[in-house]
């Protein structure tokens, strides 16, 4: 069920840190990547990507730099929505439910893919001229855009809340080793089936992690937060 406002959410949040001895995160950005695959339409219609999304977001915004998350979905492949702020967003657990299922508009009920994601978080490829007459005759020249996080001023965390395995794992893996070093923290976040694709990530990258809930009505507001801080995750931060 979704049984908390926004400032309850806030406040646990707070009170999981200090039970923890935990003092809140360095600054970070962060980017939320939300799964719009067939697979998750039961978890979308009962409310429960918005509750965790809910509470990754005020999990979040206790570290997150200026409280802006672009929002992204995904299936096979990725769509940016646009950003959001914790504090800006109807304190109704209803209303925050009904806001997030028109934010994801038509972009839904696709299949799973992760590559996408992380292909969207590294720097892309162009190809310029450098000269001539109207650039017809110069120089080509490839050069590299900046990637999300070489372009911010803090490291980045970036949150995927998916249902199941992904059919991509080769690809993925591939370029989740490119985001080595690049000040970036991948969390998995996965409900329902068991993600083997971003488990088997988050065992092989110190920069990956990933956290499952079999069952989100089973697991206590208290311990969703506080599986959000892991422990390697805050290492990670500590490195920056």
């Amino acid at each position: 069920m979704l049984n908390l406002t926004k400032p309850e959410i806030t406040e646990k949040v707070k009170l999981s840190l200090t039970k923890r001895g935990v003092p809140s995160p360095k600054a970070c950005n962060v980017k939320a990547f939300l799964d719009v695959s067939g697979s998750f339409k039961d978890e979308w219609e009962d409310g429960i990507v918005a509750k965790l999304f809910s509470r990754v977001l005020g999990t979040a915004s206790s570290f997150d730099d200026d409280g802006d998350v672009p929002l992204y979905l995904f299936h096979n492949s990725v769509m940016e929505r646009g950003i959001v702020n914790f504090k800006n967003l109807p304190d109704s657990p209803s209303q925050f439910a009904q806001w997030l299922w028109k934010a994801a508009g038509t972009f839904q009920w696709g299949g799973t893919k992760f590559a996408p994601i992380f292909r969207a978080l590294l720097p892309t490829e162009q190809v310029v001229n450098t000269g001539g007459f109207f650039g017809m005759f110069g120089k080509k020249q490839v050069v590299q855009a900046q990637s999300m996080v070489e372009a911010a001023a803090d490291p980045m965390v970036v949150y995927i809340l998916t249902d199941g395995d992904a059919d991509d794992y080769s690809e993925a893996r591939s370029l989740a080793k490119q985001l080595e070093d690049k000040r970036i923290y991948v969390m998995f976040v996965n409900v329902s089936q068991m993600a083997t694709c971003a488990r088997r990530l988050s065992d092989e990258f110190d920069h990956v992690g990933h956290i499952y809930f079999p069952n989100l009505d089973r697991v206590s507001d208290e311990e969703i937060i506080g599986a959000l801080m892991t422990e390697e995750f805050l290492r990670w931060r500590d490195k920056y």
